[in-house]
């Protein structure tokens, strides 16, 4: 009408484009009405341009409100629409899609056959992509809990309470963890290495000797014969301190060392008298005074042990004094008899206890939790520390004040990991993973309205080469051609997404740096591309220009339909 062509000729210089004569009339329609509600007529019109004032106020008051409520349904049916097109972009799914429907004839068999070989190859790349990132978190995962956790050969188990022998290191704080009765705890040593450092654990009947009956009674109990191999070690012990009583005995460095000779002589013959058994004095002044430093199984912590004041010269001669000797352990003095019967380094004390007495008390499992243990814990750095000059109370102990300490770079990894500031940064790029993946299923959430609702009757794609094209109408597509490319395309591609997802954000979360967050949230957001990079490779102008020339594909109407899938999509 006169009266509509007026108003949107006053409104063209503020729509521009939308008000265009060469536009739909619904669109003018739509835009009018919006820019009517919003404003009185005065204000819509109070410009001084000429146009507008050859527009009278009184045309305006004459919109009538069934024209306006039209308007307000025509709003919501856009959007409606929305939600039932699928609009078709540069994708190896898309092409897989269309490109079968429009070539015409034998070029309908060699774009089907062109499509399908891009999106197969596509698929293939994503998921050999996709299960090698699955098999490294499921390797890494299943790695850590098979060497830490593991029956057979893991480095921790749990034991009770009444099992934790009373360690030198853990100082004061043993004793408020012994009240808790019924706690298990978890232990991170061979059982052979746990259970020996108290002569209680061993000594099953209480008569003050530890038996190879009772070894094999502990063992059987324990029900892990890998780990638990007391059998073997009451063997070892047995036998190495016997051996160095008799070396000692016999050595000319000691043959003006009472002490010495007196000790080995003593061991002798409490060996001896025991008849293949060992009694618990032997056992607590020679071998339980090395037992803090097996615990270590690595002698470049020796260093650490000290500066944490978890051990020092006072602490190992306390335990050796208690059978009234003076000086060192066999052990000791027939591997060093150069130290003249006496301790003096414990850094060198602690070297030698942990790298030649220790292995010889125990089996080949010793060296297997010390080698597993330096593979989890990474590649150590070295630092010098200085103890406070106060705590050196002897001329011996100053010879220890400056120790080498090590840090390793599983821990240092850790204390990074559960750092705040790395926690933000690891939920931040979960949450840039989440917003690049989320697209992909915006676009699955159409594909499958389009391919399970009903059609609508319109022209996906009109053909420009008659021999070569042909016209495509979506209601006329089959259902079983909706039903090949559920299958065939539509399916796999959700399941592969689905996959990206779940994997993806595990392997994220395993990363061990902001290093190796960076770049491999930077190889997900890649593998998500994957499609439109093939696209962009192999395919022909032909078909690219099918795709751009494309309409959206759409379906009928279905309100509750509609009703779901906008709350979906927010």
């Amino acid at each position: 009408s006169s009266q509509k062509g007026s108003i949107i000729l006053a409104l063209s210089p503020f729509l521009p484009g939308a008000c265009s004569f060469r536009n739909d009339v619904a669109s003018l329609a739509l835009d009018v009405g919006v820019a009517m509600r919003s404003s009185s007529p005065r204000q819509v019109c109070s410009r001084s341009d000429s146009n507008y004032e050859s527009v009278r106020t009184s045309e305006y008051s004459e919109a009538s409100d069934a024209e306006d409520e039209s308007l307000l349904v025509f709003d919501n049916d856009a959007q409606r629409l929305d939600l039932r097109q699928l609009q078709l972009g540069e994708s190896v799914y898309d092409d897989a899609l269309l490109s079968p429907l429009v070539g015409k004839h034998q070029h309908q068999r060699k774009a089907f056959l062109r499509a399908y070989l891009l999106l197969y190859l596509n698929f293939a790349l994503q998921g050999m992509v996709l299960l090698r990132v699955s098999s490294m978190v499921v390797d890494q995962l299943d790695e850590i809990e098979e060497t830490v956790f593991g029956e057979e050969t893991g480095l921790c188990n749990y034991v009770r309470t009444d099992e934790i022998p009373a360690f030198n290191i853990w100082g004061e704080d043993h004793a408020a963890v012994r009240h808790e009765q019924g706690t298990k705890y978890l232990q991170c040593l061979p059982d052979e290495v746990f259970f020996a450092q108290s002569f209680r654990n061993l000594d099953l009947d209480g008569d003050g000797f530890w038996t190879i009956d009772e070894a094999w009674t502990f063992e059987s109990r324990r029900g892990n014969s890998s780990q638990a191999q007391m059998h073997s070690t009451f063997t070892r012990i047995l036998s190495t301190i016997e051996a160095s009583a008799n070396v000692v005995n016999g050595m000319s460095v000691y043959q003006h060392n009472a002490q010495a000779r007196s000790q080995a002589e003593w061991v002798l013959r409490e060996l001896r008298s025991a008849g293949g058994k060992m009694p618990r004095a032997v056992y607590q002044t020679q071998v339980l005074p090395f037992m803090d430093m097996c615990f270590l199984m690595d002698s470049s912590l020796c260093g650490n042990m000290l500066f944490r004041r978890a051990f020092n010269r006072t602490v190992f001669l306390e335990l050796f004094e208690v059978g009234d000797f003076s000086g060192a352990p066999l052990p000791f003095l027939e591997l060093n008899p150069h130290s003249g019967g006496e301790v003096h380094d414990m850094s060198r004390l602690c070297k030698l206890s942990v790298e030649r007495i220790c292995p010889l008390f125990f089996t080949v499992a010793y060296e297997l939790f010390g080698r597993r243990r330096r593979e989890l814990c990474g590649k150590p750095v070295t630092s010098q520390q200085v103890l406070p000059t106060r705590e050196m109370k002897s001329y011996w102990d100053t010879l220890t004040q400056q120790v080498l300490v090590e840090e390793f770079d599983g821990y240092s990894a850790f204390e990074q990991q559960t750092a705040n500031i790395y926690r933000v940064f690891l939920l931040l790029i979960l949450t840039l993973w989440f917003m690049a993946i989320v697209e992909e299923f915006r676009k699955l959430l159409y594909w499958w309205r389009v391919m399970l609702c009903k059609a609508d009757d319109v022209v996906v794609y009109a053909a420009e080469n008659d021999e070569e094209e042909q016209d495509v109408v979506f209601s006329e597509v089959s259902c079983a051609y909706k039903f090949f490319v559920i299958v065939s395309n539509l399916l796999p591609r959700t399941l592969i997404a689905y996959g990206i997802l779940y994997m993806g954000a595990r392997f994220l979360v395993l990363s061990k740096s902001y290093e190796e967050l960076m770049m491999n949230s930077l190889a997900l957001t890649f593998l998500v591309s994957v499609d439109e990079m093939t696209f962009a490779a192999f395919v022909s102008n032909r078909r690219r220009t099918w795709i751009a020339n494309a309409k959206p594909l759409q379906v009928k109407r279905s309100p509750c339909v509609d009703r779901v899938h906008a709350f979906l999509l927010w």
